[in-house]
């Protein structure tokens, strides 16, 4: 299964600490933020990963490499002027698998939502982004593609979750 980790931003609303590399570099527990997500959608069932950088990409490159320390495959789509997140995932356009999981590199997503997000992957027979709707009771529903869309004029997106966090295919891209 193939990520596309969107990993191009700045981090102005940091400096300094972005001074001088970006905000998905920054150490949480040790290690670069990043590496957290990365091991969180390796957890997922991804063995590639396309890391979307932009703004101190060198940072990210001789950290991570091919990926193969951290047992998978690390490609490269450079988003050259920061100009919203589907500019980066076109960025990422020739590199995408057939299906693929779409993260925010600066949100790090939590495991089992990511794995549940993960198995739909199979099923999917065409461009969808899935959403989660967080239940009172603490549980989450996941869904995705026009008919399962909840209505924001219906009043049903009162505890909806807009993770970034989507199953595309390559013909979605003609939808960004």
């Amino acid at each position: 299964m193939q990520a596309i980790i969107l990993a191009a931003g700045e981090g102005s609303r940091m400096r300094p600490l972005t001074a001088s590399r970006p905000k998905v570099m920054l150490p949480v527990a040790g290690r670069p933020f990043l590496e957290h997500i990365i091991l969180r959608a390796r957890a997922a069932g991804a063995d590639r990963i396309v890391l979307v950088v932009g703004y101190c990409s060198d940072a990210v490159r001789s950290y991570f490499g091919d990926g193969s320390s951290l047992g998978l495959k690390i490609e490269y789509a450079l988003q050259d002027k920061q100009l919203g997140t589907g500019h980066a995932l076109m960025a990422a356009r020739d590199l995408a698998d057939d299906s693929f999981l779409v993260l925010n590199g600066d949100v790090l997503p939590d495991e089992p939502s990511l794995r549940a997000l993960a198995s739909r992957l199979p099923a999917v027979s065409g461009p969808q982004t899935l959403w989660c709707l967080f239940q009172p009771s603490g549980q989450a529903d996941l869904g995705g593609g026009e008919e399962q869309q909840p209505s924001i004029q219906s009043g049903q997106c009162r505890n909806l979750s807009f993770w970034r966090r989507h199953i595309r295919r390559p013909a979605g891209y003609a939808t960004v």
